[in-house]
């Protein structure tokens, strides 16, 4: 998305939140680019769409997929008036790069020390992003053959476990639903470490990318824990 020319941009938004609201009856508050393929301008085009919330940032895919210029965003932020909300990011001692919150892909001890860390150094949100084909093994080039993923199956299942048991501290709500007057602007953009034993607990991540509903959930840690502060 972010390659093409803003007018161009904003015409395919335009288009996507006309057929999103005929069919749904109501017009989407929040978007996410495949492979995060947005930038500023595409944010630029969201607003003249009436898209206030953005989740397309992920420093993973950032200088690749991602067009972004905005260096090293790991919470939310105002970007060209819409509010963006980054994939949540950590890093993994002895290797290179980062590794975002997605179910398929990280384990839940590692989400949980994720959360945590964010916690501690005073961060109120985290964002993990969910595919439709997330709990599916696939079996052919684009999902044509495929079967449950039993592993993911049952980390999704424990993740919503621990996250119940974490009730009192952390609220988790779907990205059109999160409270826009809540958004702090003032977060730490920080990305934490998982420590050494987390990697280890992962097992089977499929990756790659395909047509897929993604729903971005926001853990919102209550403020009174911290001490501070596409969906459609």
């Amino acid at each position: 998305m972010f390659q093409l020319p803003f007018e161009q941009q904003r015409e395919l938004i335009g288009e996507g939140v006309k057929l999103f609201s005929d069919l749904n009856g109501k017009a989407p508050k929040a978007y996410r680019a495949g492979c995060y393929g947005a930038s500023e301008i595409t944010l630029c085009a969201l607003r003249k769409n009436g898209v206030t919330i953005d989740s397309s940032y992920n420093l993973a895919y950032l200088g690749q997929t991602c067009g972004f210029q905005t260096p090293l965003l790991n919470a939310p932020m105002m970007i060209q008036g819409v509010c963006e909300f980054p994939v949540t990011v950590f890093r993994v001692p002895g290797s290179a790069g980062y590794k975002p919150l997605e179910i398929s892909a990280v384990s839940v001890a590692e989400i949980l020390q994720t959360i945590r860390s964010l916690q501690e150094i005073g961060c109120r949100d985290a964002v993990l992003s969910l595919h439709s084909f997330s709990l599916m093994k696939n079996l052919g080039t684009r999902f044509e053959n495929y079967r449950p993923d039993h592993i993911v199956i049952q980390r999704l299942r424990k993740l919503c476990s621990s996250l119940s048991e974490l009730k009192e501290e952390v609220d988790v709500v779907v990205l059109g639903d999160v409270e826009m007057d809540c958004v702090s602007g003032t977060q730490p953009q920080v990305v934490p470490s998982a420590g050494w034993v987390r990697p280890a607990m992962r097992k089977n991540c499929p990756g790659g990318e395909s047509i897929a509903l993604v729903v971005t959930v926001v853990f919102r840690i209550r403020e009174s824990q911290c001490g501070s502060s596409y969906e459609t």
